[in-house]
């Protein structure tokens, strides 16, 4: 009796075990949002689809939803999403892409983002054991005829603004406004930006019955027009007018044609883009000063080569710039510029950020002959001779321990910056 109320006693723990086995609901699927902008509503998304788990890192997730966002004609945003399978629906990819427009508010956009990342997974959780437990409903069409709206704008688009900063203590204080106006136009065949800005910055600074005040404005123009010619190819214009005081330059501007190459087609101007670009034409000075070479003015041949690198994948984001541009008569009078913004995962948890500019600098032909007071050039009122500059930020962030990532509580956050 003692052998058949033990076997009877494994027999119905095997049974309860397989029962509860039975159950128990299957795994949810895994997401991992991964942004190029520092803002994708990244709270709001992962609040409202509580049906998947959230994690903070791409290694952990059995779908990875990458987000880029892009300025579009209409002064808005297009938005790219690329859903990538990992792990269980590995080989699994899809994407959509959709506009927002400029007078849309952050809830229209977000609100927009959250559907489209909604119907993006809906072919992850056909293929899940979770298929029974969702249903997609779409709304009936209406009877009538749809018509399209005729675009009264034609495409072109106009911003206006204005900011401005004040900031002082006792002994110093900096005020800065700027003004601008955006005038552009752009199709898939043709583009043409047209910018007018004024800028003005005072610095004042005061110790005992020392009083100074450095007043400097720069103001100006800036257009380009760029033509499709095919899909790694377009051609182009630049053209600019400008008041700089800083850089001793009562009126420059100049004209200059340009062509580009994209190894990569526009296509996929998304997710990489190898442009090599050239220009050349003329620059015109007039000086405010005599410069150090003894001129009240002159106008320049120059040439410009750009090489513009954009990459935005799963492991990161790359955006780099080498820019060399010299004058023709005097090729020895010229400027190397390189820029890069790099955001990589390089494994689990480990992120790394690099943003940077340099640039090795024997072309400033505007300096002034007459040699400014040390205040002009301690308050930023005139430029120093100088051959290079650089601005360098980098660091590196490692994350470790729960990768659980669903939960949002936004409780006491804003308050204490």
């Amino acid at each position: 009796m003692r052998y058949i109320a033990l076997f009877l006693f494994f027999a119905v723990f095997f049974i309860h075990t397989q029962t509860h086995a039975q159950d128990k609901p299957p795994e949810r699927i895994k997401i991992f949002l991964n942004c190029t902008e520092a803002n994708c509503f990244q709270n709001y998304i992962i609040s409202e689809l509580t049906f998947f788990d959230f994690v903070r890192d791409r290694f952990q997730a059995d779908v990875q939803i990458l987000i880029v966002q892009q300025t579009n004609a209409a002064a808005g945003q297009k938005f790219t999403l690329r859903f990538i399978g990992q792990k269980r629906f590995e080989n699994m990819l899809d994407s959509a892409s959709f506009n927002t427009k400029m007078s849309d508010t952050e809830s229209d956009r977000r609100e927009v983002l959250l559907s489209n990342i909604k119907l993006g997974l809906s072919k992850f959780v056909l293929m899940s054991d979770w298929r029974d437990k969702v249903e997609i409903d779409y709304p009936t069409r209406a009877s009538e005829d749809l018509v399209l709206e005729t675009d009264k704008w034609r495409n072109w688009i106009f911003t206006i603004g204005t900011d401005g900063n004040v900031e002082g203590e006792s002994n110093r204080s900096s005020l800065n406004i700027s003004t601008y106006l955006s005038i552009y136009k752009i199709t898939p065949k043709a583009k043409f930006v047209f910018d007018v800005w004024y800028d003005y910055t005072r610095n004042r600074f005061k110790l005992d019955s020392l009083n100074i005040s450095v007043p400097v404005k720069d103001y100006g123009t800036w257009a380009y027009y760029a033509h499709t010619l095919s899909e790694h190819w377009s051609a182009g214009v630049f053209g600019d007018i400008t008041h700089d005081e800083f850089r001793n330059i009562d009126i420059q501007h100049r004209l200059a044609p340009a062509i580009e190459y994209n190894i990569y087609p526009f296509s996929e101007n998304t997710k990489r883009q190898l442009r090599f670009s050239y220009q050349a034409g003329y620059r015109h000075f007039n000086y405010l000063e005599t410069t150090v070479f003894d001129l009240d003015r002159e106008t320049r041949p120059y040439q410009q080569f750009s090489i513009v690198a954009i990459y935005t994948q799963p492991w990161g984001t790359i955006n780099g710039t080498m820019q060399g541009r010299s004058f023709l008569d005097v090729l020895a009078q010229n400027r190397l510029t390189a820029r890069l913004n790099l955001s990589l995962r390089l494994f689990e948890g480990f992120n790394l950020t690099v943003e940077g500019t340099s640039s090795i600098i024997n072309d400033q032909i505007s300096l002034s002959k007459k040699v400014a007071s040390e205040e002009e050039f301690l308050l930023r009122g005139s430029q120093l001779p100088t051959n290079f500059l650089y601005q360098i930020r980098f660091g590196f962030t490692f994350t470790f321990g729960s990768t659980n990532s669903s939960i949002v509580n936004p409780r006491f956050e804003n308050i204490d910056d």
